[in-house]
């Protein structure tokens, strides 16, 4: 679920934050205990992956506003379609 998500995303930026703040004690956490360091590595990248997959859609969102033809501001009275381009 989305609340879910969100406290795995706050847990994990703490973990994030406290880690140079304390790294040695980190560090000897991480290195006696292997379940949680691939769980913590499991996360980060999980969290990596879809933070550059959003990013991938947004862009791709932008692009295609881009790519849109921009509507005229003013609106011609007299039809121009009988003039072919040459």
């Amino acid at each position: 679920s989305k609340t879910t998500q969100a406290i795995h995303d706050d847990c994990l930026n703490r973990l994030v934050k406290i880690g140079p703040m304390y790294p040695e004690q980190f560090k000897t956490i991480m290195t006696s205990n292997a379940d949680l360091k691939l769980k913590l590595g499991l996360a980060i990248k999980h969290s990596q992956t879809v933070a550059s997959s959003q990013k991938k859609t947004e862009m791709a969102a932008n692009r295609q506003k881009l790519n849109q033809p921009a509507k005229p501001t003013i609106a011609l009275k007299t039809n121009f379609g009988n003039f072919a381009a040459s």
